[in-house]
């Protein structure tokens, strides 16, 4: 699995759209113009209270904080991944155009969950051309590349959701992904979350998540 932070935007915007709701940037004009006053280094220090513990209206703010992620894994994981909708949008490795073009091999897969003798199997019926018979036994193990788009309610929500799942998947993805944002402070991390975690997988490159990728 690897997970990795493409792009995270709309703190200011979000931060300055709230701060009109209280009130306190009235004045200014842009979201710069407010940074230079002491009004805006006190809607920063309010934000975490406000996104953590605020009535649900707050959410709002949450929803002005986009991320965009590139993320592969395998589609058991996906399968819960893509229970988050609302205000998501994700486009993937189209298996209709992928699926034939490469060798099969174990790097396909979450490491470990798919025993040779079926690699093998698979590997033959790719070079046997037969599509329709290789993707109805394609394991849910198989690794699918997405970008991801979302905001920091999804993310809220998701760890509500998630962070003590059954599935190790979701620790690697929290571990992964919170350390890289620019304010984890705005949601509810309850367990301590370390990049050690990321590193037991297999090869390095299954464990790198950064912001400049």
């Amino acid at each position: 699995m690897r997970v990795r932070l493409m792009k995270e935007f709309g703190y200011e915007e979000a931060l300055f759209g709230i701060g009109l709701s209280y009130g306190k940037v009235s004045g200014y004009a842009t979201p710069e113009e407010a940074q230079q006053h002491d009004a805006w280094s006190r809607l920063g220090e309010l934000a975490p209270t406000l996104a953590l513990y605020g009535a649900g209206g707050h959410d709002k703010f949450l929803r002005q904080i986009g991320v965009v992620l590139d993320i592969t894994a395998p589609l058991y994981w996906w399968k819960q991944m893509d229970a988050y909708k609302v205000s998501t949008v994700a486009q993937s490795e189209s298996t209709m155009h992928t699926l034939m073009k490469n060798p099969i091999t174990k790097d396909c897969f979450e490491s470990g969950k798919v025993p040779d003798f079926y690699i093998n199997f698979l590997e033959d019926l790719r070079q046997d051309g037969d599509f329709v018979k290789l993707n109805a036994c394609l394991p849910q193990s198989w690794l699918q590349r997405r970008i991801w788009t979302g905001n920091y309610a999804v993310l809220k929500n998701i760890i509500l959701q998630r962070e003590n799942h059954k599935l190790p998947e979701w620790k690697f993805f929290f571990n992964a992904l919170l350390p890289a944002l620019g304010h984890p402070e705005l949601l509810p991390v309850k367990q301590p979350f370390s990049r050690d975690d990321t590193t037991a997988k297999s090869s390095a490159e299954d464990e790198t998540l950064s912001r400049e990728g």
